[in-house]
C-alpha cells in the first residue's frame, strides 16, 4: 500500500518513521492510521546473522493519543504486526514489529510522553494541572492515572539509582558532598539530601529513622560507586562528623555557616526575649507604665534590627536601632548587639585560622560566657565545633555555605505541588526522572 503524504505543523516521529495508510478528519480532530515499515532483515538474539521475516496472520489496531494542535486533537490507529522467522536452531519464532514513536502499552506517542514529563518534571506541575494543560494546549484527553503510569513506565526504563550516580560522577566528578536532612511531607521519617559542588541533586533517600550506622552505610555505598569525597558540608547532627571520618578519613568537614549563625542567633534571641518579657512585667506607676508600653511596642516591632547585619540596615533602620539602644541604655540589649558584631567580625574578617582562634579566645577572656546562660551556650557551642566551622579560612576551595539548604527548598516545592508523594516508589521514580532529565538527558 502506498504511503500517504500528510502535513502537520509540528515534528512527528510516528509519521516520519512509519507508513501512513489512511487519514480521517472530523470536527473533533484527526485520526491517522499508521503501520510499521517491514524491513528485509532483523537482528534477533537467537540468530547470529540478521534474518528475513514474513508477516504473521495475527495483527491488531491500537488507539494511540498524540499531540494535537490548538482546537484539534490528533490521534492514531497503530497497526501492531507480528512477524515470523526461523532461528539458528531451526525453530519458528514470532515477534511484534516496533512502531517507531508510538508507545502502544501507554497508548501515547513518544512526543506526548515527553511533553507530559516536561510539565510534570521540568516545570513541576501537578498531575491534575498537567491533564488540564495537555487538554488546553494540545487537545489531548488523558487522566491522572494515565500520567502516573507514564511516570512509572519511564522511570523503569532508566538505570538504577546507583548507576545514575555513577553517570553523574563520570560527567562531572563529584568531590564535594553537601548533606542535609529534613522531615519529608506526608511521612514520619527523614529524607536525606545530598548535593554535589555542581549544584546537582545526587541522592534523595528516605530514612525511617536517623542513625550513625545508616548514614555510614550511605557513605560507604557512595564510596563503592567511585565517589571520593574531599569536602563534606553538614549541619550539627552529632552522627555526621564521626560517620564521615570513618568512611572518608581524608575529607574536610565544613559546618554550614547558615546553621552556625542560626544556632547562635537562636540562643541570643532567647536572651532578647527574656529581657523583653521582664521589661514588660516590671512594676511601675501608671504614668511610667504607659511610657514603658510604648517602648515595649517599639522594641517588639523592631526586634529583628538587633539581628540584622549593619551593612543591610538602611539609614532609617540604623536610626531606629540607635533610638532603641538609647531607650534601653546599660542593658543586655547593648551586650547582644556588641556580641553579634564580634561574631560577624570573627567569621567574615579572619584571614587565617590563627586569627580566628585568637578572636574566639578574646571572647573567652572577656567573660562573655558569664553574661547569662544563653551567652554561655553560645560560647560552649563555639568551643565544641570551632575547627570545623572555619575550615573555609585555610582552604580557598572550601566555601562557608552549604548548597544543601537550597536543595531542600527545591525538594519541598516538588513535594508541595504533589501534597506529598503517595508512596516511596513514586518518590524514587520522580527523583530518578528529575536527575535524568535535568542532568543527563542531553548527554544520553
Amino acid at each position: 500500500m502506498a504511503q500517504l503524504t500528510i502535513q502537520i505543523p509540528f515534528s512527528n516521529e510516528v509519521i516520519r518513521n512509519n507508513v501512513v495508510t489512511k487519514v480521517n478528519e472530523t470536527k473533533s480532530g484527526i485520526c491517522i492510521y499508521v503501520e510499521p515499515q517491514i524491513q528485509e532483515t532483523y537482528e534477533r538474539s537467537d540468530c547470529k546473522e540478521p534474518v528475513g521475516v514474513e508477516p504473521y496472520h495475527r495483527s491488531r489496531w491500537v488507539f494511540v493519543r498524540g499531540l494535537g494542535i490548538p482546537g484539534q486533537a490528533v490521534n492514531y490507529r497503530v497497526r501492531r504486526i507480528r512477524c515470523r522467522y526461523v532461528n539458528d536452531a531451526g525453530k519458528k519464532r514470532t515477534f511484534t514489529l516496533n512502531v517507531v514513536g508510538a508507545n502502544t502499552r501507554l497508548k501515547m506517542t513518544d512526543e506526548l510522553v515527553d511533553k507530559a514529563l516536561y510539565f510534570l518534571i521540568d516545570r513541576n506541575e501537578s498531575l491534575a494541572e498537567t491533564v488540564q494543560l495537555l487538554r488546553d494546549i494540545y487537545g489531548v484527553k488523558t487522566s491522572i492515572p494515565a500520567l502516573h503510569r507514564v511516570k512509572q513506565s519511564e522511570a523503569e526504563k532508566l538505570p538504577s539509582q546507583g548507576e545514575i550516580i555513577r553517570l553523574l560522577h563520570q560527567k562531572q566528578p563529584i568531590t564535594d558532598l553537601h548533606i542535609d536532612e529534613y522531615k519529608a511531607k506526608g511521612t514520619r521519617g527523614w529524607e536525606l539530601i545530598i548535593r554535589d559542588q555542581h549544584g546537582r541533586l545526587v541522592l534523595s533517600l528516605y530514612l525511617k529513622k536517623r542513625s550513625k550506622k545508616k548514614f555510614e552505610a550511605v557513605l560507604r555505598w557512595l564510596r563503592m560507586l567511585g565517589i571520593e569525597a574531599k569536602v563534606c558540608y553538614v549541619d550539627f547532627w552529632a552522627s555526621y562528623a564521626p560517620a564521615i571520618r570513618a568512611i572518608y578519613p581524608q575529607a574536610k568537614i565544613q559546618y554550614d555557616y547558615f546553621h552556625i549563625i542560626q544556632n547562635i542567633w537562636r540562643h541570643l534571641y532567647r536572651e532578647f526575649t527574656a529581657y523583653r518579657k521582664a521589661f514588660k512585667k516590671a512594676k511601675t506607676d501608671k504614668e511610667q507604665q504607659k511610657l514603658r508600653a510604648e517602648m515595649h511596642k517599639r522594641l517588639w516591632d523592631n526586634r529583628y534590627l538587633f539581628f540584622t547585619h549593619e551593612h543591610n540596615l538602611s539609614d532609617e533602620d540604623k536610626a531606629t536601632l540607635e533610638q532603641l539602644l538609647a531607650e534601653h541604655e546599660d542593658t543586655i540589649l547593648h551586650e547582644i548587639v556588641v556580641f553579634i558584631r564580634r561574631i560577624w567580625d570573627l567569621f567574615n574578617n579572619s584571614r587565617a585560622k590563627l586569627t580566628a582562634h585568637l578572636k574566639r579566645l578574646d571572647l573567652v577572656a572577656e567573660g562573655w560566657a558569664h553574661k547569662s546562660k544563653h551567652f554561655s551556650k553560645v560560647m560552649d557551642f563555639l568551643r565544641q565545633h570551632f575547627n570545623q566551622m572555619i575550615t573555609y579560612i585555610e582552604d580557598e576551595k572550601v566555601q562557608r555555605f552549604s548548597l544543601a539548604e537550597t536543595t531542600v527548598r527545591k525538594v519541598r516545592r516538588i513535594e508541595t505541588v504533589r501534597q506529598g508523594f503517595k508512596s516511596m516508589r513514586g518518590r524514587a521514580n520522580h527523583f530518578k526522572l528529575f536527575q535524568w532529565r535535568t542532568y543527563l538527558a542531553s548527554a544520553a
